[in-house]
């Protein structure tokens, strides 16, 4: 059976990104860090990152191969928009102020 391109219509976010059985969570940041304190589950930050990949493709007009540049600190924030930034088949630059 040969590969169509209907095989191939899987991004590199979604091989990084899958959603997992159950309810496990993830971590973003330090105990430290009020704001990195919040545990999602991996589900939660798919479904963060897919919405604000449909954002960015929408509203914002980036294409396949565009460069993003992602100027944040590390958080869960970042981690969203680190994934989102692939989902929508761009290149991440990552900047951190």
């Amino acid at each position: 059976m040969a590969a169509g391109p209907a095989a191939h219509s899987r991004s590199a976010a979604d091989e990084r990104v899958r959603e997992p059985r159950g309810e496990r969570r993830a971590s973003a940041g330090q105990d430290g860090d009020r704001f990195l304190r919040h545990q999602d589950t991996y589900a939660e930050l798919k479904r963060a990152a897919d919405a604000l990949a449909g954002f960015l493709q929408q509203r914002c007009g980036v294409r396949r191969g565009d460069r993003v540049l992602m100027y944040l600190q590390n958080s869960r924030s970042f981690v969203i928009a680190y994934y989102a930034i692939l989902r929508a088949d761009a290149v991440v630059v990552p900047v951190n102020p």
